[in-house]
């Protein structure tokens, strides 16, 4: 069952079910008629349909049914609790894994409530979706609601309504399901919400006199991203580069899966025939390895549609997404300053899809909705941006795509629904090189971060400054084994030194240093 062989036998097994009338498509009457008949509610049939029909033409291939099957959520980890989980023994359990681990890279099972709460409290770094049984679900509850690493919960039970009236009150409670069919789909749109919400923010406010301040007292995600950007498009990635990243990926991340190791391969021939961005619009993929290839391409398609033009018209483009209180408080106590998107970013030439979007990020959280309304001035440079709706798989979306640290002036925030609403317009004014202040900022940002460095030496500086000696030490290594020049290499020698004896590990800091005078005294 565990074959990537099998696996596409089921689905297509699967797929024929729905297509009664044997055309070759699924069609929303017999996706409806199908889940009816197994008493799914109406409301969650339809939305699970529209995920799936990515072109909104109102029918299914057997290819997209496959693709939305296959498409696995990185950086989330399911966890499943019920006492009657049989991964061996139990056909229910083995299919439930099967369709489960065909969304999600990581699937933990528990049968024992005391063991899953040890477990998730050990999880810091992903975001946790939660199924539940009906029965252990009414036990847990209480104790991990309030986790910051669980995103959502699901109650996967046979008795729906049972467990609905107890559920109503726990908002991350996202429904009871008696299909794992239906929970695949609604975990692919939250895991899509969670990845678009969580691009940090970094905020400088007007009055923010940074030339007098130590880099400390700055917003060090706005710092960071701002530094990391530069460093990396100073580095010359080859294509012996993007091989590592394929082969790391197929030894490392995704051992025991033979679907999405065929993903892999599948992506590395998509990277070379359609380049970066359709990679990204269509997978996600390796997006922090690939920034300086993604970056080109941007700039390469902002040249394109916008480079011959003398004097394009201003447009407006949109972003909805969700805001914790923190980070909606000092958004709009920086009105007037400026907020830089520490990713590349994703908006829309379509109001209502993001609004929409922003409204259904709120439902049952305790978050506050946000639609950035966007002026943009095409003929900025510095700020390379392109309209990728032939790359994108998500035509009705019009995705205008913003390269990494994209900066807006902050204008005026109103809130759109009446003085008690949790939903805010925020006007956004993307500014360039030119401004004073973030001229300014950016001069003061490079004068005090090793600007006379560039590619991986800056990048390791960068790491000790910041505290990440581990990290460093990495870095260091790395170009330690790529170098042939002895006088680099004590360069290397002495910066591990520092490295070793920030981490209190004196003895071989003494011994690298050793190193590193040896070399110069050769030399």
């Amino acid at each position: 069952m565990s074959t990537e062989k099998n696996s596409a036998i089921d689905l297509r097994s699967e797929f024929n079910r729905l297509d009664y009338d044997k055309d070759g498509y699924i069609t929303l009457k017999e996706f409806r008629d199908y889940h009816e008949r197994t008493n799914k509610d109406g409301t969650a049939i339809e939305k699970a349909f529209a995920e799936i029909d990515a072109d909104n033409d109102g029918m299914v291939t057997f290819e997209a049914h496959l693709s939305e099957h296959t498409h696995i959520i990185q950086n989330f980890r399911v966890i499943w609790l019920d006492s009657n989980i049989d991964p061996i023994n139990n056909n229910d359990s083995i299919n439930t894994l099967l369709k489960l681990r065909q969304v999600v890279n990581t699937v933990e099972t528990f049968t024992d409530v005391n063991t899953c709460l040890d477990s998730i409290n050990d999880i810091d770094d992903e975001k946790i979706f939660m199924i539940l049984s009906g029965r252990l679900g009414q036990t847990i509850i209480s104790h991990i609601h309030n986790i910051f690493s669980l995103h959502s919960i699901y109650i996967f039970c046979s008795n729906k309504t049972q467990h609905e009236r107890w559920t109503q009150q726990w908002c991350k409670i996202k429904g009871v399901f008696t299909d794992i069919t239906l929970i695949c789909q609604v975990l692919k749109q939250a895991a899509h919400e969670g990845a678009h919400n969580s691009v940090s923010l970094g905020f400088i406010s007007l009055n923010d006199t940074i030339i007098d301040r130590n880099l400390d007292h700055l917003d060090k995600s706005y710092m960071y991203t701002q530094i990391l950007k530069e460093i990396l498009l100073t580095i010359p990635f080859k294509s012996e580069h993007m091989k590592e990243f394929f082969t790391y990926c197929r030894k490392k991340l995704l051992l025991n899966n033979a679907i999405e190791l065929k993903n892999v391969d599948k992506i590395e021939q998509e990277y070379h025939d359609r380049k970066p961005i359709w990679c990204i619009a269509n997978n996600g993929s390796g997006l922090n390895y690939k920034i300086g290839f993604l970056h080109k391409h941007i700039v390469q398609l902002h040249s394109e549609q916008y480079g011959e033009q003398s004097n394009s018209d201003i447009f407006t483009v949109y972003r909805g997404q969700s805001l914790s209180e923190t980070d909606f408080n000092q958004l709009i106590s920086t009105q007037g300053g400026l907020l830089s998107f520490n990713n590349f970013l994703s908006t829309s030439k379509n109001r209502h899809v993001s609004l929409a979007f922003a409204r259904r990020t709120i439902n049952n959280s305790n978050k506050i909705g946000v639609l950035f309304i966007m002026k943009i001035d095409p003929m900025i440079r510095s700020t390379p941006f392109a309209n990728i709706i032939n790359t994108s798989a998500f035509k009705k979306e019009d995705e205008i795509l913003f390269s990494m640290h994209s900066v807006f002036r902050i204008g005026e925030a109103k809130q759109i629904d009446g003085p008690d609403s949790r939903m805010w317009k925020v006007k956004l004014t993307l500014t360039s090189d030119t401004d004073p202040q973030l001229h300014r900022l950016t001069q003061h940002i490079r004068t005090e971060t090793f600007s006379s460095s560039i590619g991986w030496h800056r990048l390791g500086q960068l790491l000790i400054k910041l505290g990440q000696f581990d990290k460093a030490q990495q870095v260091f290594e790395i170009i330690l084994n790529q170098s042939n020049d002895q006088g680099e290499k004590a360069n290397i020698y002495h910066m591990l030194g520092i490295i070793k004896n920030n981490q209190g590990k004196y003895f071989e800091a003494i011994e690298v240093y050793e190193k590193s005078n040896k070399i110069n005294h050769e030399i």
